[in-house]
Parts: structure tokens; sequence; C-alpha cells
């Protein structure tokens, strides 16, 4: 069905992926649409710019349609991949389930609940293009004010708990910022720092699609290069610079420049100080990611 929303069944024994570019969503101009994905077999797994999940057999998950994303469809073992997918505008969604926005893991509908909003999913797709508008428009409400009235407590939750993530995300990256020049800093300090536990600092990076060490050697880097060219540094020797950052050696320091900006850091300095312009094309997207 098309109105109010979109409603397609998606079956496949092959394995399927859909990316959508910042280009992708330019051309489209959907105006920030919500996709909703309801998985029957299989696993579809969302890889965002931040971090990646997937959604299980039985769960349900949002996506905004406004946000960069690659979805992949991998079905079950021998067997094939199976689920409903809803395209509908973001007033209807936000009508609803507008604390769904947040979440970014799949959340279940389990007892009597799924069998109802299975229930109304199928009739929607059976009859949904033989309805008039009123009635379709009628049926979609319904659908769903039945997935929010059932997912109204775990959306609660599971938006908190990734508000609490994103706090302490922060904490941990603040704390790395600070201390990242000494070079004995290490994820169990920082955990300290922060008051949880290594494990926990673990699974807050994970969340947020990153690693402890890909953070501190990233801010580490970004540091040295900016010294490079910095007014009162541009005299001190690479090698200097790399220790005080917080490299193990110059060495170190000089082969990781290289794989990050394609040079080494004696001809970035160079470049930076006599053509600065020619540099304006050099990190962007590095230094967006390290943001």
């Amino acid at each position: 069905m098309d109105y109010p929303f979109s409603l397609t069944r998606f079956e496949t024994s092959l394995g399927m992926a859909f990316k959508r570019s910042y280009a992708n969503i330019r051309k489209d101009h959907v105006g920030g649409a919500r996709v909703i994905w309801f998985v029957r077999e299989g696993t579809l797994e969302v890889t965002r710019s931040r971090r990646s999940y997937k959604v299980s057999e039985g769960e349900w998950c949002a996506l905004n349609g406004d946000e960069p994303k690659t979805v992949r469809l991998t079905p079950k073992a021998r067997g094939k991949f199976s689920a409903h997918q809803a395209i509908l505008p973001a007033h209807l969604f936000h009508s609803h389930m507008g604390g769904a926005t947040e979440l970014t893991e799949g959340f279940p509908i389990q007892g009597e609940e799924e069998v109802v909003v299975l229930k109304q999913l199928e009739l929607l797709l059976a009859v949904g293009d033989r309805l008039n508008r009123q009635a379709a428009e009628y049926l979609c409400h319904a659908f769903l004010a039945s997935i929010a009235e059932t997912l109204h407590d775990q959306i609660l939750e599971l938006t908190q708990h990734q508000r609490t993530i994103d706090r302490r995300f922060f904490q941990i990256e603040d704390c790395i910022v600070k201390n990242m020049t000494n070079s004995e800093l290490n994820h169990e300090k920082v955990a300290e720092c922060c008051g949880i536990s290594t494990r926990y600092l673990c699974h807050v990076m994970k969340v947020h699609g990153t690693s402890f060490s890909k953070m501190l050697w990233t801010q580490r880097l970004y540091r040295a290069r900016d010294w490079l060219h910095a007014e009162g540094y541009r005299n001190q020797p690479i090698g200097q610079l790399a220790l005080m950052a917080g490299f193990k050696s110059g060495a170190h320091f000089s082969r990781t420049f290289k794989k990050e900006f394609g040079m080494s850091p004696k001809v970035y300095r160079e470049i930076a100080i006599e053509s600065p312009g020619k540099l304006s094309h050099i990190g962007r997207e590095q230094n967006r990611l390290a943001r």
C-alpha cells in the first residue's frame, strides 16, 4: 500500500544491502521520512556513521530517512530473510512514536501484543491498496498506536540507556583529551578517572563504533599535527613533538601520520608553513570523524 505510508514485504534467500548516502538524501527530497522494519526471519544489520547494530528475528527498528546508513539483509542459515518495511512521513511517526527517534537498537514485541500488531500488518498488506483514503489512514494510525503502546516502556528505557551511554562517551573523550600527552595513559587509568569499570568503558566505545586505542591515538595524531605548524612549535624537532603528544617515538608518529595523511610530517610541515592553501583539502573527513 502507498497511503498514508508505503508498506512492503521483503523475502529473499540471498543477502541484500541498501546504502543511503548524503547524495541520495539530497536527490530524493524525502523530507525526514522514517522507516520501520520488522524482521520475521534472518537478520537485519544497520551501519550508521558512529556504530552498527543487528536486528534479530521478532524485533523492530526505526530508522531516520535523512541519515546516511547501510542496511544489510542476511538470510538465516539454509533459509531466507523475511521482513516488513514501512516508510512513513516524520509527522505521522512522531504522532505515535516520537520517543523512538533516538533508538539505535532493535526492540522486541512479544506475547499477545505481537499477535495484534502482526494481524494489523497482514491486514494492511492484504487490503490496504483497496481501501479508501479515510479507512487506510484509520488502520495505519491504529497499527502505529498498537506498536507505540506495546513499546512505550521499552522505548523509554532504551532511550534513557542511550543517553547514559552518550554521557559516558563524552566523559571518556574529555579525559583522553586532557591527558593524551601522558605516554602512560591507558584504558584502566581513564576508566578509573571516569569512575567506571574497564569492561564498561570498552562497551561504551563499542556502542559508538570505535575503541579506546583508536580514539587515543587519533587525538594524539591531530594534536601533534597541529603543533607541526603552530606558532611557537615550528622550530621544535618533529621527534620531540611526537613524544610530547604521547607517541612512543618519532618513527611511530611518522608511520601513523603518513598512513593517515599520505605524506610525512616533515613534508606536511613545509607545505603548511609555506603554502597552507594547498592543505585545505587534506584531512577534512578525518577531522570530522575525529571530533
